[in-house]
């Protein structure tokens, strides 16, 4: 979603990513009654299971439906996506704290400028990427419960999630996501998967970040090459 800002902005621009405080971290308690209500509810709140995307909708009183198929053009060529929808019940409150885009779309809602088939339906209907959908259950596990979500990033759906969490506006996801692929890229290990991921969702910030890693590898490896040569001429002097 344009206006995210991106963390590879620092690697790639020398921007620094302490210039967007953390959203979260914006809020402070200033009621002390509000702080007594919630710590007498704490209890109350201990006994409830975590809300989750995966509850069974009527028990979850789940607001929200979205529905995700795979876009057309990157499938076999059938044109069978609706069939292919998979259906998530979501609850509005969870997804306007997380999402830039759901809470400009709640935040139309109640300012009354106009319903559109979204509104009015309560559905959310996306189309991805295949390399994209597989990612989508792990990013509303992590909107639901950052820590559970987080566990869950891997190799194989890191460029997916930072495609999914730049659509939506995620920040945190975009930030948490990026930060674990620059700390796997010193490897070399998923640069091939990286490339490749790049590639499909036009990710250009990931293919720089790459070829800087790569050049930064290049030129460490000269370096060692000319010291182990040079310390080879001065060794040699010696017998």
């Amino acid at each position: 979603m344009p206006g995210s800002f991106d963390p590879l902005d620092a690697l790639l621009y020398g921007r620094d990513d302490r210039d967007h405080p953390n959203p979260e971290q914006s809020f402070s308690r200033t009621s002390s009654s509000a702080d007594l209500l919630s710590r007498a509810a704490d209890h109350d709140l201990r006994l409830l299971p975590p809300l989750t995307w995966r509850q069974n909708p009527e028990l979850s009183l789940s607001d929200w439906k979205i529905q995700v198929g795979t876009n057309s053009s990157s499938s076999s060529g059938e044109d069978d996506s609706a069939a292919q929808h998979q259906v998530y019940h979501v609850h509005r409150n969870v997804l306007a704290n997380a999402s830039e885009y759901f809470n400009a779309l709640f935040q139309q809602q109640q300012q009354q400028r106009g319903m559109g088939e979204e509104l009015r339906t309560k559905t959310s209907t996306f189309q991805f990427h295949p390399r994209a959908t597989p990612a989508f259950e792990v990013m509303l596990d992590y909107i639901y419960s950052p820590p559970l979500g987080r566990n869950a990033i891997m190799p194989q759906n890191a460029i997916a999630l930072r495609h999914l969490a730049q659509y939506l506006g995620i920040p945190s996801l975009l930030q948490e996501v990026t930060h674990i692929i620059l700390a796997d890229m010193v490897t070399f290990r998923n640069h091939k998967r990286y490339i490749e991921d790049a590639s499909v969702f036009y990710d250009e910030k990931i293919v720089l970040a790459l070829k800087k890693q790569m050049d930064l590898q290049v030129t460490l490896s000269d370096l060692v090459q000319s010291t182990f040569e040079v310390l080879s001429d001065d060794i040699s002097k010696f017998f």
